[in-house]
């Protein structure tokens, strides 16, 4: 495992699709989405990001523990999925291995990633600012900071921070730590969701046709939600998840009983799939051919209202307002994260 080059999409799964998956450092075919330039591209340098999982300041854990346990998962899922493409039984431990595989490469991404630490310091901040709107409540923890602080100094600070907050020139920004160990809070329940209330499916692409990857390999897509409706999981029943996993093989997961079963898809749901994928892609979509990654990217440029209604929805955040003592807000503001994650680690910012 190396310990600087972080993958948030995993060596070997880049691997099944290059054209060259045996190989020691296999090559890729890279599209880029903003450009539409191609290129071979080496799987150990995409989908990279420095020191992306290292812990900072660990108290328990060692500073790679979180990159540490994302490799074991995948290792495990490495091997199921191995057995899958070709063509095995998938046991109930299987699914499982499985089920947190998925909800890692969910959840890990950058553009994931921005969503959640964007929700967590929106909650933070609103937090704060309830708490400095009680004067009662600074003044008290105020004197138990330095009980030879008289009322009006803790009043001044009270102002002082209420206003820095309020007026934008103070954030609250989640320690780089908490980030990271961010991800691994939703586990339990998010591998409870893809695990035992989704029903799985493999979909065999048909001879002629192949599945391709994007640097966002899982894309959710509701058909019935409205335009400006928000989409995860379980948000309606209709929901549908696609994680491409070789090019002749894609998971498809669906609100449902729990199990895994295979069939046959044909050419035209392999090329709306690929469409997802790319939909869901953040900078760059990958295959074992330009032809593969040029067609679909082709078919994305005439289809482009099709692609925006397949693209990822944030969740949206409902912050809600009370007076002191009444139980209905004055206020209800709907906060949507930023729609694109970053390339690197986020800057502190001051």
């Amino acid at each position: 495992m190396d310990a600087k080059r972080h993958h948030y999409v995993p060596k070997f799964l880049l691997r099944r699709f290059s054209c060259e998956p045996t190989a020691e450092d296999p090559l890729i075919w890279r599209l880029d989405k903003e450009s539409g330039r191609t290129a071979w591209a080496s799987i150990k340098n995409e989908t990279v990001i420095g020191h992306y999982y290292r812990l900072e300041a660990p108290k328990k854990l060692s500073p790679t523990a979180v990159e540490k346990y994302f490799s074991d998962v995948e290792g495990a899922a490495a091997t199921a999925i191995r057995e899958l493409v070709a063509g095995g039984p998938v046991s109930g431990d299987e699914l499982g291995e499985l089920a947190l595989f998925v909800w890692v490469q969910y959840a890990r991404s950058p553009l994931v990633r921005t969503w959640m630490t964007h929700a967590r310091e929106v909650a933070a901040q609103a937090e704060l600012i309830s708490k400095l709107n009680d004067r009662d409540f600074v003044a008290e923890h105020y004197r138990e900071w330095d009980d030879s602080l008289t009322a009006e100094e803790a009043e001044s600070f009270r102002q002082e921070l209420l206003g820095g907050l309020l007026d934008g020139a103070w954030i609250a920004q989640v320690p780089h730590d908490s980030e990271v160990l961010g991800i691994l809070a939703g586990i339990e329940k998010g591998v409870s969701v893809v695990a035992r209330q989704m029903s799985w499916y493999g979909l065999r692409a048909p001879q002629g046709t192949e599945f391709m990857l994007s640097d966002h390999p899982l894309a959710i897509h509701d058909p019935a939600a409205e335009p400006d409706e928000p989409v995860g999981w379980l948000s309606s029943p209709t929901v549908e998840v696609t994680l491409p996993i070789d090019p002749s093989l894609c998971l498809l997961m669906k609100p449902g009983p729990s199990g895994y079963r295979e069939g046959e898809t044909d050419a035209a749901q392999v090329q709306l799939i690929n469409l997802r994928t790319y939909a869901w892609g953040h900078w760059a979509i990958y295959g074992p051919s330009e032809g593969v990654v040029r067609a679909v990217h082709d078919d994305a440029e005439r289809r482009g209202g099709m692609v925006a209604s397949f693209a990822p929805r944030a969740p949206h955040l409902l912050i809600a307002e009370h007076q002191k003592g009444s139980t209905r807000p004055f206020r209800v503001s709907v906060l949507r994260p930023p729609s694109r994650g970053s390339r690197s680690r986020r800057a502190r910012r001051r």
